[in-house]
């Protein structure tokens, strides 16, 4: 199923114009699957690491630690945790950039005087999603219909209909035995956009 909606760019990067996402499903093999299901599981545990740092260094020093600075963080990790970049740093990236995000809306909430949920650690259960904020560490292969991902492999995809754009964002969720993949592709400010196909994925492109 295909949804249009429009995709907000990290404030690092560009601003992102109107985007078209593309749902479709993977099926990845039993060893792929086991391996995806390894990638949640690191990335859960990076992504309540990062959470805590934020929260002992706010509580103990009264200081902010930026997404940038986490980011720079993981390059250590390949001396005291190599497994949990053995899918890329790509995809850690793509796991801060949740918690970044889960930042700025906390803050945006508190400055509208809202009840500001702040961010909360994440159950294994309840952490379901692996995403890479640009092209690089996956890629689709239309003509092969696979979704290439790095440390994965080539993953068989349903893509049931024309992508149109240019795929630059995907997130890979899982949620059935076989899963499934929502992908934005970039909307330019031409209707000649190409789009893709599911665990799931979804892809964002600019």
């Amino acid at each position: 199923m295909d949804r249009f909606h429009h995709v907000a760019p990290h404030p690092n990067t560009a601003r992102v114009s109107q985007c078209r996402t593309h749902r479709f499903r993977v099926y990845p093999t039993v060893k792929q699957a086991n391996s995806l299901d390894r990638a949640l599981r690191l990335q859960c545990e990076l992504y309540n690491a990062a959470l805590e740092e934020r929260q002992g260094a706010w509580r103990w020093e009264r200081r902010s630690v930026s997404y940038v600075r986490q980011c720079r963080t993981l390059t250590e990790l390949r001396e005291v945790r190599p497994e949990v970049l053995e899918f890329g740093v790509r995809m850690s990236r793509g796991t801060l950039t949740r918690l970044d995000r889960a930042f700025n809306d906390f803050f945006k909430r508190c400055k509208r005087g809202e009840k500001p949920g702040y961010p909360r650690f994440k159950a294994r259960a309840r952490f379901d999603s692996l995403q890479w904020e640009d092209t690089k560490g996956w890629k689709l292969k239309l003509e092969a219909r696979r979704l290439y991902l790095y440390g994965i492999g080539d993953v068989k995809v349903n893509l049931h209909r024309e992508i149109r754009g240019t795929p630059k964002a995907i997130t890979v969720k899982r949620e059935d035995d076989t899963g499934s993949c929502p992908l934005a592709a970039s909307a330019s400010s031409q209707p000649r956009w190409p789009r893709p196909a599911a665990r799931s994925a979804s892809t964002s492109g600019s």
